[in-house]
């Protein structure tokens, strides 16, 4: 069993990669709770995202392999550490309609509820391959695990994506291969279209003009799938793009070099 990385920063992905030198059932648990495994080419694959707001910790990782003719039992024990990363705290001056929309409480947990049961299934077949790109090259204006600070108020929750300012119009693409599970409007993240990669691995992709795909249809990596807009919650026109893990917003950057290991 590998663990890569065995110490992760906030934000990041770990990966398990399990080979059996035998026919085995494989089974994991991390901090207690079952790990999803997804088998590909003879080996089990077990992906942890850390949301920036992830306390520093060491977290237990067990992985047991059943043999299914005796029903003996081997168990691998490894711990991960969680370590901490530095965010950016921002100061932000609002009309009092755009800050009334963020205190708009209801409107943002209805869309987070909405966001988490898209989210939640696990795909157990990989859609995706090889890295993946980047929506629109445009200029970053906000980075992920940033906190605001609205009209001198107290920091908000961690910034749960990448921001990309470019010119309204301009097309949005499928970071890479999936399904389209989402794409409408919604209140305060504008046009959005939601993408399941497998595996757990989720993108998002918020605030557009317009839409150019539909929930349910299979989208390829570079594929058009919106324009550049500044609908729902947004100052001008940009792209705010998110990547979820196991239920986990992660920082979308990493994944710009980041490749299964051994995939």
């Amino acid at each position: 069993m590998r663990l890569e990385p065995e110490v992760v920063l906030q934000g990041h992905i770990a990966t398990v990669v399990i080979q059996a030198n035998r026919p085995a059932t494989v089974t994991a648990s991390l901090l207690g709770k079952p790990l999803s495994l997804f088998e590909e080419d003879g080996r089990w694959y077990g992906l942890i995202g850390v949301w920036a707001g992830t306390q520093p910790d060491s977290w237990p990782l067990a992985i047991t392999g059943e043999d299914p003719v005796d029903g003996s039992t081997v168990v691998e024990q490894r711990s991960l550490q969680i370590t901490a990363r530095h965010f950016e705290i921002e100061s932000v001056t609002l009309t009092q309609s755009t800050l009334d929309l963020i205190l708009d409480r209801e409107a943002v947990r209805k869309e987070a509820q909405l966001l988490a049961s898209l989210i939640a299934p696990r795909t157990p077949k990989r859609l995706w391959q090889g890295p993946f790109q980047q929506p629109i090259q445009g200029e970053v204006s906000s980075t992920y695990g940033l906190r605001r600070s609205y009209n001198g108020g107290p920091p908000s929750e961690y910034h749960g994506g990448l921001d990309l300012a470019a010119d309204e119009g301009l097309p949005v693409v499928a970071a890479n291969a999936g399904r389209v599970v989402f794409a409408g409007p919604l209140k305060v993240r504008g046009n959005v279209v939601v993408i399941d990669h497998g595996w757990g691995l989720y993108s998002g992709y918020y605030h557009m003009s317009a839409l150019k795909t539909a929930a349910g249809q299979d989208v390829r990596r570079g594929e058009a799938i919106g324009l550049v807009g500044s609908t729902g919650l947004s100052t001008g026109p940009h792209l705010h793009w998110s990547v979820w893990l196991g239920g986990n917003a992660i920082d979308p950057a990493l994944l710009l070099e980041w490749q299964l290991p051994g995939g």
